[in-house]
């Protein structure tokens, strides 16, 4: 009897690793913010590109849609334009359904390929464009103002789905951009200042000398 019951909660915990494994790997895609550059001027252009990363290669989760909000600090920066899909990956035919003015936060991006039955792209096919290598959804520009200070972009509910039209599970993470009325300066504005190393070290071993000291007159 008891052998059965080691057997059976074996397996019953099998079943629970197998279960987690799949959530994860249903759950590996990843939509990251890449901002060309960490530090941009006052009245500079500048971009970020939102880019999907994890996929594995299967048309369960071949990206032919996805939805988010752009979320960023408007006193800082203003959205001039975007590109959806630059690269081509989700196929012909796309239908783009965001705002037709990117200047403001939020922006909001909803973009789907031309799928069945609206029209002949596959998951298959999808799956061959785009493969497991990270690939760009939406090239995002914009123009940094006269103000100082760490702009912050992120997105909200982000999903993607497939050509079925299942959702495929997703992380999505944030860009922060300095900006700076002196870029080129060793230090920007916003830089958070700390002790050098060189510092550190001296005011260590001030504190074991001190501390020596003590020990002697104790003794």
């Amino acid at each position: 009897m008891m052998s059965m019951l080691r057997k059976a909660l074996g397996a019953a915990a099998l079943a629970t690793l197998l279960f987690a494994a799949s959530a994860s790997q249903a759950a590996a895609a990843v939509i990251s913010l890449s901002p060309s550059a960490p530090v941009v001027g006052l009245n500079q252009a500048f971009s970020v590109d939102v880019i999907v990363s994890g996929l594995d290669g299967t048309a369960a989760q071949a990206v032919a849609g996805f939805d988010f909000t752009v979320n960023f600090n408007n006193t800082l920066a203003v959205g001039t334009g975007y590109t959806a899909d630059p690269a081509g990956k989700m196929g012909p035919g796309i239908i783009d359904l965001s705002d037709p003015a990117f200047t403001t936060s939020p922006f909001l991006a909803f973009v789907s390929s031309d799928v069945p039955p609206l029209g002949t792209v596959t998951g298959a096919q999808l799956a061959g464009l785009q493969g497991t290598t990270p690939f760009t959804l939406m090239h995002l520009n914009f123009l940094s103002k006269t103000t100082e200070g760490l702009l912050t972009i992120s997105l909200a509910n982000p999903a993607l789905s497939n050509a079925a039209g299942a959702g495929i599970g997703v992380q999505a993470g944030t860009a922060t951009i300095c900006i700076d009325g002196s870029p080129t300066d060793e230090v920007n504005a916003c830089a958070v200042t700390a002790p050098e190393p060189g510092l550190l070290s001296l005011l260590g071993a001030g504190l074991a000398t001190v501390g020596m000291r003590m020990r002697r007159r104790r003794s």
